[in-house]
């Protein structure tokens, strides 16, 4: 693969599907929402859960799944994915593993409405809040993708 910039990275072309999940979540919602569908935001505690009426429930408790479900097989896996404005000329998607010592990968790919970048994988994470450190790490590695030390070390193996 060769950029603007003249850089050149090995890479292999496959083809596969992303789901931009804000978009298609967005639709769904718009869906029922022209079909009168009711839709209940609440915050439910485990007794409420015995006595629902709903045929239906979508579980989005994430984390909170431990305490309402009683769930103790629940492992957390923080992740980030970085936002930026989309980027027309981006319109691929690139990955490259961690180093087998480090938490941190690089992926990069395009929706019509943003560009992302990530990710790290951080095992036995509960916190919610962000680490900017972690997000420059992630940025860095990112960088690295697309030097030329990188480049060249790539086409030697």
């Amino acid at each position: 693969m060769t950029f603007d910039n003249g850089k050149s990275l090995l890479a292999a072309v496959d083809t596969t599907i992303l789901i931009n999940t804000s978009a298609y979540l967005k639709s769904i919602m718009d869906e029922l929402e022209k079909r009168h569908v009711e839709i209940q935001k609440v915050k439910l505690t485990k007794q409420d859960l015995a006595i629902l009426n709903e045929q239906v429930i979508f579980n989005c408790s994430g984390l909170g799944s431990t305490e309402l479900f009683d769930d103790k097989d629940l492992k957390p896996v923080r992740g980030y994915l970085i936002e930026f404005k989309p980027q027309k000329d981006i319109n691929y998607f690139a990955y490259r593993d961690a180093n087998k010592d480090s938490q941190y990968f690089t992926c990069m790919f395009s929706h019509q409405d943003k560009l992302l970048i990530g990710g790290s994988t951080e095992e036995d994470q509960w916190s919610e809040e962000i680490d900017e450190e972690v997000c420059r790490k992630i940025l860095g590695e990112a960088r690295t993708l697309f030097e030329p030390a990188s480049i060249e070390s790539s086409t030697k193996t």
